[in-house]
């Protein structure tokens, strides 16, 4: 009779502990908690981040890696605020982080000045991460998460881009105030190899394209083509690295907007030099977004 007492209060221990964890907070806490065990979980998703990142050397990615696990280490929060409206919840969070944007903002700008100085041997990851590493001032963002119960177990939702980059301290990295550019006729900016000119839009690269909702304040490229080269292009990925032989002083860049309010920008395709180039794709759209070529023209020989 014992045993079966003592066998009946286990289980209620266990099923209320259940329970306790199976709140909209709780599961939020957990998430977070994540980050800052650095859970396998949540370094798996940044290893498969790293390694899409063909810029960086294998070296590189170990000092990211590393860098990371003390960032989310680092990060605090705290619960604000739940609300539970039938089967969907908000958790209100505020989370403190150090915000590495604006290094690297400044570290891009560098690169776009000082395109010479970087090479195989001074890699501009490595330059990148070093301006990083000297962050120490933090910012705290409000984050609402959502949450979904379904079959008495709530989870929480896919959380947004912005969110992601508040916890990740990038936040606003490549995001300018500016001005919208209404005054081009086709989306699609072609720099060509041989006059400079542009297909089917304006002579200053400018370009537009068919709205949709989803993409009317977009500051990302639809494609980027690069006739003889074979970029594997991805609108989440802002670097990329071409070699050419000595005779080509130009590429022939084809690059297209996702939003007809963007205005897109090739720089640095003129009269390419023997060595290290950098080339700039910038789209402008209430806010801008950089994309870079890094071409190598070879010596004569």
């Amino acid at each position: 009779m014992k045993k079966a007492v003592c066998l009946i209060l286990s289980l209620v221990i266990l099923t209320g502990c259940g329970m306790m964890n199976n709140t909209p907070t709780k599961k939020v806490e957990a998430l977070l908690n994540k980050y800052q065990t650095n859970d396998k979980e949540v370094m798996s998703d940044l290893d498969d981040v790293l390694l899409f990142d063909s810029d960086l050397t294998d070296d590189e990615r170990s000092d990211y890696r590393e860098f990371m696990k003390k960032h989310y280490q680092d990060m605090t929060y705290k619960v604000k605020e739940e609300t539970i409206d039938g089967n969907s919840a908000t958790v209100e969070v505020e989370i403190t982080v150090r915000n590495y944007a604006d290094a690297v903002n400044n570290a891009n700008n560098y690169r776009l000045q000082n395109a010479s100085e970087f090479n195989d041997q001074n890699t501009f990851a490595s330059y990148r991460l070093n301006e990083i590493r000297n962050v120490t001032d933090t910012e705290t963002y409000t984050i609402t998460f959502y949450l979904t119960k379904v079959d008495d177990e709530w989870s929480v939702n896919p959380i947004s881009s912005d969110d992601e980059s508040k916890l990740n301290g990038l936040y606003g990295v490549n995001d300018v105030n500016s001005s919208v550019v209404n005054d081009t006729t086709t989306n699609t900016t072609t720099n060509t190899a041989t006059d400079n000119t542009t297909t089917n839009a304006t002579t200053d690269n400018t370009t537009t394209t068919a709205n949709t909702p989803s993409n009317a304040n977009s500051t990302y490229l639809k494609s980027l083509e690069v006739s003889g080269i074979t970029i594997a292009f991805d609108k989440n990925t802002y670097e990329y690295k071409a070699s050419v032989v000595n005779e080509t002083t130009k590429l022939d860049i084809k690059a297209e907007a996702e939003s007809n309010n963007a205005k897109v920008e090739i720089t640095g395709n003129d009269d390419l030099q023997v060595g290290n180039n950098l080339i700039t794709i910038k789209v402008t759209n209430n806010g801008e977004r950089i994309y870079t070529i890094n071409v190598e023209r070879k010596e004569k020989g």
